[in-house]
């Protein structure tokens, strides 16, 4: 390298400027580069579980019957999921009466019931 010229201090502190931020946009992009192909990976999971004949949404869970073990694991899972959300609703009834002070839980239309 003898006959390679020296850079005014100037231009050379740019020169190390420009080749920091290359190497920062280099690693930015490397890292959404990862980022997307997690998000592509996971889309293609969930494309690939949906797809398969033994995924059902929550929302479509139902009384299936016991005629066949996917239906009785589909009845299964249907009573799993109303139990939980009948007993957090019980639960919240109850917590709604402890924080009102209620002795009594209120009547079909939210009223409170009276008070002798």
């Amino acid at each position: 390298m003898k006959n390679a010229q020296k850079l005014p201090a100037d231009q050379f502190r740019d020169l190390l400027k420009l080749r920091g931020e290359i190497g920062q946009l280099r690693l930015a992009e490397q890292q959404q580069l990862q980022k997307t192909n997690a998000q592509s990976e996971s889309q293609k999971q969930l494309a690939e579980a949906q797809a398969a004949p033994n995924y059902w949404p929550k929302e479509r869970l139902a009384f299936a019957g016991y005629a066949s073990p996917e239906s009785a694991l589909k009845s299964m899972l249907w009573a799993i999921r109303e139990f939980v959300q009948k007993k957090i609703g019980d639960e919240w009834k109850f917590h709604n009466l402890l924080v009102s002070g209620q002795e009594e839980a209120p009547d079909s239309q939210g009223a409170a019931p009276r008070q002798p």
